[in-house]
Formats: structure tokens, sequence, C-alpha cells
């Protein structure tokens, strides 16, 4: 198996910043996170939130290469956006139990 070492730059995810940078740590992390929340739909979840091809996201979910630039920044708005989600679910989920 191919080892991925690179680094993607996208525009930031903060506003105001300039760049955002992902190691090839971080990307091997949010996707490790895209396959916990999304398991058995993660290829269908990444196609849909990058528009890459299957064979694209098979070789991303493989481990073989890694997103880069603008489909990383794609991938990791989506996912703090859906975890925002479950978070604010589950604080009222707290809420309703006190």
């Amino acid at each position: 198996m191919r080892t991925v070492e690179s680094v993607s730059r996208a525009p930031s995810i903060v506003p105001g910043a300039r760049t955002c940078t992902f190691s090839s740590g971080d990307l091997h992390q949010i996707l490790n996170i895209v396959r916990t929340v999304h398991r058995k739909g993660a290829a269908k979840w990444l196609q849909g939130v990058t528009k890459r091809s299957p064979r694209t996201v098979k070789y991303w979910l493989a481990d073989e290469y890694a997103p880069r630039g603008g489909d990383a920044l794609a991938i990791a708005r989506a996912l703090r956006a859906e975890l925002g989600e479950y978070l604010r679910q589950l604080q009222q989920f707290e809420f309703d139990l006190r």
C-alpha cells in the first residue's frame, strides 16, 4: 500500500484567514471520522459532497490518495455542519432530561 504524504491548501474555513492547510495526518483523521459517521455510506456521502467519481472516492477511502484543496475543504465543511447538528440534538436531549 502506498503512503500518502502531502499537504493540501484551500481557502480557509475560518473567516478572515487566507488559506487552510491540511497535512496528510489531518486528511486521514477526517476520512476516519467520515467512515465512522457514515459506516455503509461513506463513499456515497463523499461523492455527494465533492462531486468526484466513485473511483476517486474509493482511492481516498483505501488511503491510496488523499483529497486535495477544495475537496478537502468541502469535506471538512460538510462534516463540521453535520457534527454541529448532532451536537445541537444532544444538547437538546440533555436539556429535556433536566
